[in-house]
């Protein structure tokens, strides 16, 4: 009998063991996905932030919060206003926290801020581009696309062409759709094709309001829009957010 009783506990201790362990990795799973979850609601800062125009001269961020912040909660508010006069150059990009909360006021039909109506939509994701230096004729335009495309989507190659000696010049432009994948070559300094080290560097985009044109270069260049909104504004946002 005594001997039965302790299999029997064993037995009963070994059950209970097993449920405790499938209630952790139940309750492990669960919080994977619901981390998993949170992480695609929050999404990238480039598809949370939202783009507002036609802002009255004397808005504030307190102002552009107060309408906002009805769709869900904010992250940040940023007006921009001119270095010189300080003066609001009448936009602003609104970061929320999650994806929903930018779809929310994408959906809104309308949006006032002081009583004025302006316009809202999704902010382009601002574009990266460096300068790709130590070129060597060995390396052909596809080695060069397909190796910087490991660090993201590319908008554009721009390779200048020497036409006085009819080749490539040493050097190239690249643009990609996010900053941030320029930013990790800019950390990285220099980066390695079949052999042949090339040094990275930076290139700043100009703000079109701030003056100043781009042309064309060998295999096309992104130009910059105009007439936004009907505000006489020219600029095209994807640079600006």
């Amino acid at each position: 009998m005594e001997f039965s009783w302790l299999d029997s506990a064993s037995a009963i201790l070994s059950s209970l063991n097993e449920v405790n362990q499938a209630i952790l990795s139940e309750e492990r799973m669960a919080e994977a996905e619901s981390n998993h979850e949170n992480s695609i609601s929050a999404g990238d800062e480039d598809d949370r932030k939202l783009f507002v125009g036609g802002l009255p001269q004397d808005a504030t961020q307190d102002d552009i919060w107060a309408h906002f912040n009805t769709f869900g909660e904010i992250d940040n508010i940023n007006l921009k206003t001119d270095p010189n006069s300080g003066r609001s150059r009448g936009f602003a990009f609104v970061l929320y926290k999650t994806v929903q909360s930018l779809n929310n006021a994408i959906d809104a039909k309308e949006h006032t801020v002081k009583s004025k109506e302006v316009a809202v939509k999704k902010a382009l994701a601002k574009h990266g581009k460096i300068y790709v230096g130590k070129l060597k004729p060995e390396l052909t335009d596809q080695e060069i696309k397909d190796h910087f495309e490991q660090f993201g989507s590319i908008v554009n190659v721009e390779q200048p062409f020497d036409k006085t000696k009819n080749e490539r010049k040493n050097f190239c432009f690249i643009t990609f759709e996010k900053e941030e994948a320029a930013k990790q070559l800019l950390k990285l300094g220099t980066t390695t094709i079949n052999g042949v080290e090339l040094d990275i560097k930076r290139v700043t985009v100009k703000d079109p309001l701030m003056g100043g044109g781009m042309g064309r270069g060998r295999g096309g260049f992104p130009g910059y829009g105009y007439g936004y909104y009907g505000a006489g504004y020219g600029y095209d946002a994807a640079y600006l957010a």
